[in-house]
């Protein structure tokens, strides 16, 4: 058995959870299931988004506009597994697809939504651990 210490009770995470995602809430009654953005899937997504861009993003300084593109294509493609409770206008439900992913994430009137499923995906309490309390077992007393 590995030792266990309050390092894991502090910072222990389920890789399972960051690969295959979790459900996280959102305002509205929006559900989303997220991937860990260090995920394999993630930086899957990531090095697919940089493929038509690698000879600008070997710049010193890449242009802002392409490192946003190529940041929004990751999150669509690999840190967004499914989502509920998004809408169209006539309240019908709208299916997960990366595309439409892509468009609401490049939205600038929803860039507080963008900004919370990237500090979704980056949280550490997002991906714990099922069960922590077994990472330090009770001090004995003398």
């Amino acid at each position: 058995m590995a030792l266990k210490t309050n390092l894991h009770r502090n910072y222990a995470v389920d890789s399972k959870k960051e690969e295959e995602g979790v459900w996280k809430e959102f305002d509205g009654g929006i559900k989303l299931k997220l991937r860990r953005l260090s995920s394999k899937a993630s930086q899957d997504a990531r090095r697919e988004a940089e493929k038509p861009y690698t000879s600008q993003l070997r710049d010193k300084e890449p242009d802002p506009d392409i490192l946003e593109k190529v940041f929004i294509q990751q999150l669509a493609h690999g840190v967004i597994v499914d989502w509920e409770g998004i809408e169209d206008d006539d309240g019908k439900p709208v299916e997960f697809t990366p595309a439409l992913a892509v468009e609401l994430l490049s939205d600038e009137a929803l860039k507080d939504f963008r900004g919370e499923v990237i500090g979704f995906a980056i949280s550490r309490d997002t991906f714990r651990a099922a069960s922590n309390e077994d990472a330090v077992g009770n001090s004995k007393t003398t």
